[in-house]
C-alpha cells in the first residue's frame, strides 16, 4: 500500500487506503490490527502530533495542519466504516517489545537509524508504563535535544501516539455507536494534547537552561 500510494489522488488517497486494508482483513479473516498494521504509515497521529505542538507554540499555519491532519484520519474513518465492521474496544496497549519493533520500522521509513530508534522507544514505553505519558515525552525529547538528536526523539515517542485510537473514535461516530466515539476521542484527546505540551516543555526547557546560560568568565 505504500508504495502504491502515491499514484492515488492525493485528495482520496487515505479513504482508498482504508478501504483497501479493510477488504483485505475481510477476506483473509484478519481482525483490526492487520488494518491498523497496514495502514500504519498513512495514520496521521504524527501529523496531529506536530500541529498541536506548533499550535501551542502559536506558529503560524499550526491550526491548518491541526484540521488537515483530522481530515486525512476522518477520511480513514470513513473506508473503514465502508469496508470493516466497527471494534467494540479499543486496541490493546502495546507490548514494549512490539513497540521498539514498530519503532524501528518508522525509523527506517523516515530515514533515521533503526537500531537506535528501537532503543529509544524501549525506553521510552518502559517510562511511560512506570509514569506516564507526559513525562515519558518529556524525558525523551529533553534528553534527544540535549544530545542534539531530535529526530530520534520522535521516533522513540511513535508507541505512545493514540492514531489508532483516533481512527476507531471517527469510525464508532459513523456508524453511529456514539458512546464509544465519545469515549475515545476523551482518552486519544488526552494523549495527543499530553504528547504536545510535553515537546513543548522539552524545548522550553532545554533551550532556556542549556542553551541561554551565561558562559563562565
Amino acid at each position: 500500500m505504500y508504495a502504491i500510494a502515491p499514484h492515488i489522488c492525493p485528495v482520496l488517497r487515505h479513504f482508498c487506503v482504508a478501504v483497501a486494508c479493510g477488504a483485505a482483513a475481510r477476506v483473509t479473516c484478519c481482525g483490526g490490527a492487520f488494518v491498523l498494521g497496514t495502514a500504519m504509515p498513512f495514520v496521521t497521529g504524527l501529523a496531529l502530533c506536530d500541529g498541536l505542538c506548533a499550535l501551542l507554540r502559536t506558529k503560524r499555519g499550526a491550526a491548518k495542519s491541526v484540521l488537515r491532519a483530522l481530515a486525512r484520519a476522518f477520511a480513514m474513518a470513513a473506508g473503514y466504516a465502508l469496508a470493516f465492521p466497527l471494534q467494540t474496544a479499543a486496541a490493546p496497549s502495546p507490548d514494549i517489545l512490539w513497540s521498539a519493533a514498530g519503532a524501528f520500522g518508522f525509523a527506517l521509513m523516515l530515514g533515521a537509524r533503526p537500531f537506535s530508534g528501537a532503543l529509544a522507544a524501549l525506553a521510552c514505553g518502559a517510562a511511560c508504563l512506570y509514569t506516564n505519558i507526559f513525562v515519558a515525552v518529556f524525558a525523551a525529547y529533553a534528553a534527544c535535544d540535549l544530545l542534539g538528536r531530535p529526530s530520534l526523539a520522535r521516533i522513540a515517542v511513535v508507541p505512545l501516539v493514540p492514531g489508532g485510537g483516533l481512527l476507531i473514535a471517527f469510525t464508532a461516530l459513523l456508524k453511529g455507536s456514539f458512546a464509544l466515539a465519545a469515549g475515545m476521542l476523551l482518552v486519544s484527546a488526552h494523549a495527543f494534547l499530553s504528547i504536545a505540551f510535553a515537546r513543548v516543555c522539552a524545548h522550553v526547557l532545554t533551550a532556556a537552561v542549556f542553551r541561554r546560560a551565561p558562559r563562565p568568565q
